[in-house]
């Protein structure tokens, strides 16, 4: 089972959390958070993708604190097309590692042999032995780490940037499809954010984002009031975020605001959430 430990406190309720069954979690951004999870017997799984960026702080816990790193993993989390065009994917993250100071061995057996035994595949994957499969990177430099051969399963995938193989389009099962289930079809007054004052100024609680960063902080903002509604202030940097119910259930729907997009513009996006 993996987790979601995403609060700094890693005494009890993380002892708690380890306890439950919880083998891993990957929601650790500092040094301590890593340390705590390696020393209760969890994996550690330390992350760099293309929103949260912690192997600088993470991988500390091994670099600095000389932890085990054998229970130690290196993640992406999520890693959007435009990253794995221009950095690459885990090999980034394996690179990013080395750049931070880890052995290049040990960050290769944090992306290859001590995932797969985490996920109890390691007689499949994650190792060059007999009766694994052959997925092999081939590189000329273990820091620089840039794969000039890529096997699958014992076929030479792609080659100096290139594919060999042809990809095939893939078919999608209807169950997979069309999985946004409104309750009704949103409108513009279901983003609203209702004022009933005299005040022609409201003062509204603000997510503020960090930069590669999972953590937020807490602000507050004055926004102008017009027509018992508080709009979004580009000038401030202040946007809507909705969080809206999608299976078909009751249609429940929570509006905030947030700050540091830098959005200038109006625009709408999904993220898919369990």
């Amino acid at each position: 089972m993996t987790g979601h430990y995403s609060i700094p406190e890693t005494d009890i309720g993380l002892q708690a959390y380890a306890a439950s069954g919880v083998a891993s979690c990957h929601e650790g951004t500092r040094k301590e958070d890593a340390l705590a999870r390696l020393r209760l017997g969890m994996f550690s799984k330390m992350r760099e993708g293309s929103a949260w960026q912690d192997i600088k702080a993470t991988i500390k816990s091994i670099t600095e604190a000389g932890a085990d790193d054998r229970r130690a993993l290196l993640v992406t989390d999520d890693t959007h097309p435009h990253t794995i065009l221009t950095l690459g994917h885990m090999n980034h993250v394996v690179k990013r590692a080395i750049e931070e100071g880890l052995n290049p061995i040990s960050a290769i057996q944090m992306a290859t042999i001590n995932t797969a035994e985490c996920f109890k595949v390691s007689h499949e994957i994650g190792a060059i032995a007999p009766g694994r499969c052959a997925d092999i990177l081939f590189v000329r430099d273990l820091a620089d780490f840039v794969p000039e051969i890529v096997m699958s399963d014992g076929k030479i995938a792609a080659k100096e940037g290139k594919l060999t193989e042809s990809l095939k389009t893939p078919k999608y099962p209807d169950w997979a499809l069309n999985t946004v289930h409104l309750r009704k079809e949103l409108t513009g007054t279901d983003f609203e954010v209702k004022y009933f004052g005299a005040d022609r100024e409201a003062t509204v609680r603000v997510i503020q984002v960090i930069e590669a960063k999972t953590n937020t902080l807490h602000k507050t903002a004055k926004l102008l009031v017009h027509d018992q509604t508080i709009p979004a202030n580009p000038a401030q940097d202040v946007a809507k975020a909705a969080v809206i119910e999608r299976h078909g259930g009751p249609g429940n729907m929570g509006i905030g605001f947030v700050q540091g997009f830098g959005l200038k513009r109006g625009g709408s996006g999904f993220h898919r959430s369990t």
